[in-house]
């Protein structure tokens, strides 16, 4: 586990600082254009309300902006004679700018090869000697226009913990927790798709649950950027798993019930090998071919300790091309803290519309043991196991027409998916313009049950309910019928779980 500072550094300057000091100059900007064209399609009124919401929607520097070397305290100190191991860094390149030249950081040539055919820029991965001088590194870095930045290519996996075959297909104890058939008259409503890109091992596109919900829009149901050149399948299920929980097919007789229904495509891209392992370039280059091919929400259900700042430019530019991210949380049962950080997990507070999840018990809404948990850096809780057992896991779908039991945040996070693909599905079926931070506003406010139990664990207590997210939205257009979607809780009537 990776050891941070009191403070988060990027270029000289804390993250949350520089967030502190991109807000007041944002305040004198908008302030100055009368809160005008503060989000995508969106036009603000004169309040604090839309200001607050306006502000976490404009454009956001990428960690890159104030210096290209990004590396953590543990990763700098790597760079010395005394490390025993080479050093594994990812470096974003702008593939158009390169053309036909070779590219080499000291001496090290990149493998531009390795770059994904559709992306106009790639997270390239690069193994440097152990005693690699930083300060060279960072000179010729600057030196070279089509380098954008580098940082750690830090490992990172999926964010599950144990799983089993169960073929007790009607044992969905989640769906009861969530309130799924209450959210009947929301579901049903929606007439416009919705695409979710699963970032995972891939997912089991001939799945009978799944083989009528998944996107295609380029022949191959999403990419591989694992085994480049070959289609996304699942060998692992972990990704066909929490595919399932967003998009598995209802009402055909067999499997499972998803959290969605008939207007919702699954995009699979695989960043993760067949044991469920990845790396910080592929998360990067993932989440680009979701934003260049029209995913709406992207679920990442992986984690790994620390921060890397590859990972957060690439949130940051989900969210501000207007996707919702919904983030694992990670299972090492820990608070997060500045000084014991899970990635991807930690970006959630500092991004507007990327979304961290911990994960409670279906039977009892508390938090489950194996969840990590914070009351700043955990913004929403949904269920992760069904009961305190390694065997009562979250049933979901496994590749070859099966199903199985996983417990984990990597099970609370597409649920929370699932909940902003049905509030979007809903906004483009009424016509209405939101941006990402309308949308996570409005789940963590009017789309949950507060408990009591779980104030000191998740920010504001809150545990996804759909019941309350299609009650809530419902009376929000019954009181809102012009304008575009805001997300402000005016009309919230959650309850409390004692």
């Amino acid at each position: 586990m990776n050891s941070m500072g009191s403070t988060m550094k990027l270029g000289g300057v804390s993250l949350l600082s520089r967030w502190s000091m991109l807000y007041i100059f944002l305040t004198l900007v908008i302030t100055s254009l009368a809160f005008q064209n503060c989000g995508k399609g969106f036009s603000a009124k004169d309040s604090l309300n839309y200001h607050t919401f306006c502000k976490a929607q404009a454009p956001s520097q990428s960690p890159f902006a104030n210096g290209k070397l990004q590396l953590s305290s543990a990763q700098q100190s790597g760079f010395s004679k005394a490390s025993s191991e080479p050093i594994q860094l990812a470096v974003l390149v702008d593939l158009k700018c390169v053309g036909d030249r070779e590219l080499s950081l000291l001496g090290v040539p990149l493998d531009l090869a390795v770059a994904h055919p559709d992306l106009s820029t790639s997270a390239i991965p690069i193994t440097l000697p152990k005693d690699s001088d930083m300060n060279q590194l960072s000179q010729e870095a600057e030196a070279e226009i089509c380098i954008r930045g580098i940082a750690e290519n830090s490992p990172i996996k999926k964010s599950s913990v144990a799983s089993i075959n169960d073929p007790l297909k009607s044992q969905q104890l989640h769906l009861l927790n969530l309130g799924y058939d209450e959210a009947n008259p929301l579901r049903s409503a929606i007439n416009q798709k919705v695409v979710v890109a699963i970032l995972d091992t891939g997912v089991d596109y001939d799945h009978a649950d799944l083989i009528n919900r998944m996107w295609n829009g380029n022949g191959q149901y999403g990419t591989n950027l694992v085994e480049v050149g070959q289609l996304p399948d699942d060998l692992d299920g972990h990704g066909t798993h929490v595919a399932g929980i967003v998009g598995a097919q209802e009402n055909n007789g067999q499997y499972i019930a998803g959290l969605t229904g008939s207007f919702i495509e699954i995009m699979s891209v695989k960043i993760l090998d067949n044991n469920g392992d990845g790396t910080a370039a592929r998360v990067r280059d993932g989440v680009q071919f979701a934003i260049n091919n029209g995913a709406h929400v992207i679920n990442l259900s992986i984690q790994g300790p620390g921060t890397n700042a590859i990972i957060e430019d690439a949130i940051l530019s989900a969210v501000n091309a207007g996707i919702v991210v919904t983030l694992s949380g990670g299972n090492q049962g820990q608070e997060m803290t500045e000084t014991n950080l899970y990635m991807p997990a930690y970006v959630g507070p500092l991004a507007g519309g990327a979304i961290s999840v911990a994960a409670v018990q279906s039977d009892t809404n508390q938090l489950a043991a194996f969840s990590n948990y914070s009351s700043y850096y955990l913004e929403i809780a949904a269920p992760g196991a069904d009961q305190n057992s390694s065997s009562a896991g979250i049933l979901s779908l496994a590749p070859n027409n099966g199903t199985q039991r996983i417990r984990g945040t990597s099970q609370s996070a597409p649920m929370v998916a699932g909940a902003a693909a049905l509030l979007i599905g809903y906004l483009k079926s009424k016509g209405q313009a939101y941006t990402p931070r309308a949308i996570e506003d409005f789940l963590v406010g009017s789309g949950v049950n507060k408990s009591v139990s779980l104030q000191d664990k998740v920010k504001g207590g809150g545990v996804l309910n759909l019941a309350a997210l299609a009650r809530n939205t419902l009376a929000y257009f019954d009181n809102n019928n012009s304008g575009n979607f805001t997300g402000n809780n005016l009309n919230s009537s959650t309850c409390t779980i004692k």
